[in-house]
């Protein structure tokens, strides 16, 4: 599988599926990047401290909301149309 230059998003990837998951991308494969998108910061905190790895970006909202993920994408998704428009997609 080619992944080495891919951004993993995760929605919801807080909770214990998606840390589950979280876990196996991590140790078995080489993302460039892996980006947790939830509501939650306190949980974030929480995977931020217990995984301590440098693929993983934290942002604050959910794929519910399209002013969030818009906001993010102003922010730090600028390159990554691809991902914003099939965001806004799952949203309508």
């Amino acid at each position: 599988m080619r992944i080495k230059n891919k951004i993993l998003l995760i929605t919801k990837g807080i909770r214990s599926f998606g840390t589950g998951v979280l876990r196996k991308f991590i140790n078995k494969y080489h993302f460039k990047e892996i980006r947790i998108f939830s509501r939650d910061e306190n949980k974030q905190d929480d995977i931020r401290n217990q995984f301590k790895n440098d693929q993983l970006k934290f942002y604050i909202g959910t794929v519910r909301d399209l002013d969030t993920i818009s906001i993010n994408r102003t922010n730090s998704w600028k390159k990554d149309a691809k991902l914003e428009n099939r965001l806004v997609k799952g949203c309508n």
